[in-house]
């Protein structure tokens, strides 16, 4: 019984996220549509500032809570209390701005199933933790977790629908509401229109796609894993755009919104794509390679001296013969000559 209840919350929890990513943008895309989510007369602003926190809390909670029931993470349950209160605020309030102002009807209908579906999962699933997981320990709330053994289709499936979501909120959702919002600041008088220019951010978003999408195939099928942290690569992969630079997905997401920029018009999403770099580099980049250094060891440190972040190589990284004899630990679900790097 509890696995049903859960497989339904992974499922619901999964819509609900991806529904409010089209929401917004819809609205952003929509202006006209606003009308029906604000209270008579009021004005647009009282509705959009709610993009951040909604986005964060709402959306990515409900995506991360989605993922962390499917692989029975540790730390679901608790983020998924969090996200019942966040839940609860929003619709709370929806119902109450209909009520007190007989308009505003669609925020309220919207998140009416909300408002009673994620409490009931909340309190359905309280024995499942109670039962079958160990004490939650801070030290088990690392970002990052090797992926479970699974065929290379699911491995594609996963890292597919990820790489459509992460599209979705950060090359559609939110250069949209910075497009949006730049008259109300008044950065529209910034906007630029060149010869070429849509041409040129075109081309550069294919590029850029063809980056990100031929690096998450390599990381599927041959890390074993999704690009997600929290379901990240069992083997190191130095293949495909990793031969080359060691950040191809984030290089290639820069890329993509750059590119959104100079079709747009926008110096203000072209700056939002290319701040992404260094606080990338900043927030992401030390966690991340402290657990490929612990996860491979001199495998890893050899790749990190001779591979950039940032600067492509010309010629191809190949790891010396001194470096492939140390072997990537095996996975247990394989035999023990599909543990070597790859």
């Amino acid at each position: 019984m509890t696995h049903r209840i859960n497989r339904w919350a992974v499922a619901f929890l999964t819509l609900q996220g991806l529904g409010c990513l089209v929401w917004w943008g819809v609205l952003c895309l929509r202006p006209e549509v606003r009308q029906w989510f604000t209270a008579t007369n009021a004005p647009d602003t009282t509705l959009m500032a709610f993009a951040a926190p909604d986005l964060l809390l709402f959306a990515a909670g409900s995506l991360v809570v989605a993922w962390g029931l499917a692989t029975q993470a540790v730390w679901a349950w608790p983020v998924l209390c969090v996200h019942a209160g966040a839940v609860a605020y929003a619709g709370l309030y929806c119902v109450n701005l209909w009520l007190l102002s007989q308009s505003a009807w669609a925020g309220a209908a919207l998140m009416t199933p909300s408002l009673v579906i994620v409490p009931v999962i909340t309190w359905l699933l309280r024995q499942k933790v109670s039962t079958e997981t160990q004490p939650l320990k801070f030290s088990e709330l690392s970002v990052f977790r090797e992926a479970r053994p699974a065929e290379a289709a699911w491995n594609l499936l996963k890292s597919g629908s990820q790489m459509i979501v992460f599209w979705m909120l950060f090359l559609v959702v939110f250069p949209a509401l910075i497009v949006t919002l730049e008259p109300v600041v008044g950065l529209d008088a910034w906007r630029f229109a060149w010869p070429g220019g849509r041409m040129a951010g075109g081309l550069i978003f294919v590029a850029g796609s063809c980056l990100g999408v031929s690096s998450c195939l390599v990381m599927a099928l041959i890390g074993r894993g999704t690009p997600l942290p929290l379901d990240c690569a069992r083997r190191i992969v130095v293949v495909g755009p990793y031969r080359y630079i060691r950040n191809p997905m984030a290089v290639a997401g820069i890329g993509q919104g750059v590119a959104v920029g100079l079709y747009l018009g926008s110096p203000s999403v072209v700056l939002y794509a290319l701040v992404g770099g260094p606080l990338w580099h900043v927030l992401v980049r030390p966690s991340e390679e402290r657990d490929l250094q612990a996860r491979f060891g001199a495998s890893y440190d050899h790749y990190r001296q001779a591979v950039s972040c940032w600067i492509p190589l010309i010629r191809g990284y190949r790891p010396e013969p001194s470096v492939v004899a140390e072997q990537v630990p095996v996975d247990p679900d394989t035999p023990a000559a599909e543990g070597q790097q790859v």
